[in-house]
């Protein structure tokens, strides 16, 4: 055994300098660098894609509930690590002075959305901001088109259920404004302290309650985890491509290209490492015929061919470790920090 791998040594470093193995060694460098760097470029599409979407949905996991929801679900989701917002939607009818204008209500709580932003103006048409504030309690926010429709500008007040507001600034941008019906009605949106004083909701109202959920990816998995099993048939845990028809499509579409482009990349490098391979194997047979001829074993003749093929491996995983891994290892780098970016915004 060790004379065969001397010979399979005295081999390689043979091939080695007449250049035989640069071409197969070529080829799996090529092949292993390719398929790391298209899994690495999926993960961080995809990674990238998380964020998005977390951010059209304003928050990473959304609970949607036709009601309130239970204590004993409130209570889990309070000792959870991780941060939660209310938003209720429903369809109402807003009256200023002798106007009357059907409108998508959103009560939201202080610290909504959870993920993404808001865009604000101080006046109806004009330049907007971002804003991280939400409306206080006795004021609402008007989309701009409801203005002209209502008959009002910033400052002026109406009524929404029992409740009197003042039109405090118009809203331009919701990241988590779905395509639902009621979404083509013109937004107001405003504090949900306030939703108790307008005696709107009632036994029978069609509302749309939504719990916001941010946090840490272990976190989000720990909490489904407990959460799932206390949720009643009509309650349900939602990711963002589950929640948002129009971006469902989008996202499975995106998942299956990547799929397919790391297939065809795994093909690719298959096929350059056979051919490369096989040349390196019709290389050899006049030297095995002399060898055999000479008396070599078959055993012996794959003890030795194999221990060159080990050898081989042995010093292209070396080399690929000291110079070509660095490059995976700084995109894992940037993806930790990009995630860590992501989860602080």
């Amino acid at each position: 055994m060790s004379r065969s791998l001397m010979l399979s040594w005295r081999f390689l470093v043979r091939d080695w300098r007449s250049g035989e193995l640069w071409l197969l060694m070529l080829s799996l460098l090529m092949a292993v660098s390719v398929s790391t760097a298209i899994a690495i470029f999926s993960d961080r599409l995809q990674l990238s894609l998380g964020r998005q979407v977390a951010e059209v949905m304003g928050a990473d996991l959304v609970i949607s509930s036709p009601t309130k929801l239970s204590e004993e679900v409130s209570q889990t989701i309070a000792s959870q690590p991780v941060e939660q917002a209310t938003v209720l939607e429903f369809p109402s009818v807003v009256m200023a002075g002798d106007q009357m204008q059907l409108v998508s209500a959103k009560a939201v709580s202080s610290n909504y959305p959870l993920r993404g932003q808001m865009r604000a103006a101080d006046q109806p048409f004009a330049p907007d901001e971002v804003t991280e504030d939400t409306p206080d309690e006795g004021e609402v926010w008007l989309e701009p088109r409801l203005f002209p429709l209502l008959g009002v500008e910033v400052g002026d007040t109406l009524i929404l259920g029992e409740s009197e507001f003042k039109v405090a600034r118009a809203i331009t941008l919701e990241t988590d404004r779905g395509g639902g019906f009621y979404s083509l009605s013109p937004r107001l949106m405003f504090n949900i302290n306030d939703l108790d004083a307008t005696g709107i909701i009632q036994p029978g109202s069609r509302v749309h309650w939504k719990t916001l959920i941010a946090g840490e990816e272990h976190q989000l998995t720990g909490f489904k985890n407990k959460i799932e099993p206390l949720l009643s048939d009509s309650e349900k845990l939602n990711l963002a491509e589950d929640d948002r028809e129009d971006l469902r499509s989008s996202v499975v579409l995106l998942r299956q290209f990547l799929g397919l482009g790391s297939i065809a990349a795994m093909l690719l490098a298959g096929i350059a490492v056979a051919m490369s391979s096989r040349r390196f194997a019709e290389r050899r047979f006049d030297g095995i015929a002399v060898m055999r001829c000479m008396g070599a074993q078959q055993n012996q003749l794959m003890q030795i061919f194999i221990g060159e093929l080990l050898l081989m491996a042995l010093v292209y995983a070396t080399h690929y470790q000291c110079f070509a891994d660095w490059p995976v290892r700084l995109a894992r780098y940037q993806t930790c920090d990009q995630t860590a970016a992501g989860c602080r915004s």
